[in-house]
């Protein structure tokens, strides 16, 4: 391949490199990191499978207050599993693979966005450093809508832009549809809105005297008024469906938090976030750990300053960047809870990126002017991704090995009932039926795991011993180190084997899983005597 030839495919191919690390670090062992199925990710599933069915909704109100479009394309997945007859609709896999899926476009979205704002070195750098951000990639598997907003913003960018560029009816039109599309997205949102409006002024800001630019205006305010006319017709006619989740962690809220003192704090830790302390959640982080490794640290330290010192020429790009980082630390700073809250500012991600990028280039062109002019290029390229590379060995430890095979993530990720949950997928296929306690049933991870499973039968007292009219198979019947069921089943069915023991990471045994045949069920008289004197509540 010639040198010309070499030179048009570099970026496209770098570019699949970088991509080809990030979807390895999205989509791989779905099923096991992390090791459980969390509620909100258990509710978003049960909700994207009913919207598959025709139950489909502005704002689904179960348990809380929710923006729709992370649902709907949830429910995508839902629908086509469905027409496949794959079966994996309450698949937790199947729905990552959905979140995978909007993590690898945001680098893609990234990719262009910088591009388009800046070099094509500095996109191909940012990206790298988002495929690889531990931030990133662990919310880029979780079921979580907040996860669309970093796609977002650099949609919204990248259409700003062109808008700008060329005024024309369609380019205005797009612009209008992803502003209009970010209400559905999550209530994070509302906090860039003060720089989505910035960014509008910049785009139309030659309408009072140009004509094309006042009619791409005008499409772009008609459509995107047409893009949210539904989600707003609800929210001004169910005013406690937008206010509901904000007065639940508004810190001047009584009885939340502390007004004016807890923001002031908030602020503070959340500008600690990326080097010094993070996120306490093991749902959201390795506990209080900074968003960034040692090694990307100093860079987007290095990159945040460069960009502050540019400030001054009020470039678009910089701006820009300053401001999408001063916004997305907004949900944190005005939330009477856990901060840093990795989850409401995972919007930063990409700014981030891009800000450790600037870095990189620093460090790319101070290296090319010390090094002799032969050598500069290469040896200015390799460091950094000598750079990219370290960091991205601290993301593989720190998710893999810190954060998946965490005894705490599989308890933050209820493990217990995912466990249970999956004992119970794996029986679906046999005609034994599988008793677990009442209380453990109800729960949100199990209910979606095992929807629509005939065979599965909650208990709330010893009725799960209680012989049945013409049974055959055996039952199976779940006991916990809670409810200590196991107790009385040794001493009212002393023949009852134990099938399996399930064990948290760290090896405790904390339910046991017993495999007893109708012929060994008890006298119904023994077991409601054996009842009137047992001292526990066997319901979980």
């Amino acid at each position: 391949m010639s040198a010309s030839a070499l030179k048009r495919f570099r970026t496209p191919l770098l570019l699949s490199l970088i991509l080809i690390a990030g979807a390895v670090l999205r989509f791989s062992e779905l099923d096991s990191v992390p090791p459980g199925l969390w509620f909100d990710e258990a509710l978003n599933g049960q909700d994207a499978v009913a919207t598959a069915a025709g139950d489909i909704r502005i704002v689904y109100l179960d348990e809380f207050p929710r923006e729709p479009l992370f649902i709907w394309l949830l429910s995508l997945r839902a629908e086509i599993d469905e027409r496949l007859g794959g079966g994996g609709t309450t698949d937790p896999v199947a729905f990552r693979q959905v979140s995978a899926m909007i993590g690898m476009l945001t680098l893609l979205a990234t990719f262009f966005c910088v591009r388009r704002f800046s070099t094509e070195r500095t996109a191909l750098l940012a990206t790298g450093v988002l495929a690889t951000m531990r931030w990133h990639v662990m919310f880029s598997r979780l079921i979580y809508r907040t996860l669309l907003l970093p796609l977002w913003i650099p949609l919204v960018l990248i259409a700003a832009h062109r808008t700008r560029k060329n005024p024309s009816a369609l380019n205005a039109s797009l612009l209008g549809v992803v502003v209009g599309g970010g209400f559905y997205t999550y209530l994070g949102w509302y906090f860039m809105l003060p720089g989505v409006a910035a960014l509008l002024v910049w785009v139309f800001q030659s309408a009072t005297r140009d004509a094309a630019v006042r009619r791409a205006a005008l499409i772009f305010f008609a459509v995107s008024a047409c893009v949210v006319a539904p989600i707003g017709i609800y929210y001004a006619t169910h005013p406690d469906s937008i206010l509901a989740r904000p007065a639940a962690v508004s810190p001047f809220a009584e009885g939340v938090g502390t007004g004016l003192a807890e923001i002031g704090q908030n602020f503070v830790e959340a500008l600690g976030m990326f080097n010094y302390r993070g996120d306490h959640v093991a749902r959201q982080n390795i506990p209080h750990a900074p968003v960034l490794d040692p090694v990307m640290g100093v860079v987007f330290a290095l990159g945040f300053l460069v960009t502050i010192f540019r400030l001054r020429r009020a470039v678009v790009w910089e701006v820009a960047l300053i401001g999408w980082l001063a916004l997305g630390l907004m949900p944190t700073v005005f939330a009477a809870t856990d901060s840093p809250n990795f989850l409401r500012t995972l919007v930063l991600a990409p700014a981030v990126a891009c800000l450790a990028a600037v870095g990189l280039t620093c460090i790319w062109d101070f290296l090319a002017m010390r090094v002799a002019p032969r050598w500069s290029i290469g040896v200015a390229a390799a460091a950094a991704v000598g750079l990219l590379v370290a960091s991205s060995a601290f993301t593989v430890r720190d998710f893999c090995v810190r954060w998946g095979g965490s005894g705490e993530v599989w308890a933050a990720f209820n493990g217990p009932e995912t466990d249970l949950a999956k004992a119970a997928v794996e029986n679906s296929g046999t005609p034994c039926l599988y008793w677990i306690p009442e209380k453990l049933s109800r729960h949100r991870s199990f209910q979606f795991m095992t929807a629509g499973d005939a065979n599965i039968r909650p208990y709330e007292n010893f009725n799960c011993l209680l012989p049945e009219l013409g049974e055959v198979a055996p039952r199976l019947v779940v006991t916990t180190a809670h409810n200590q069921l196991h107790r009385a089943i040794d001493q009212l069915v002393p023949g009852a084997r134990i099938a399996h023991e399930f064990k948290s990471p760290d090896e405790t045994t904390w339910a046991l899983l017993y495999e007893i045949r109708p012929a060994m069920l008890p006298d119904a008289a023994a077991v409601v005597r054996f009842e009137e004197d047992w001292p526990v509540d066997v319901s979980w």
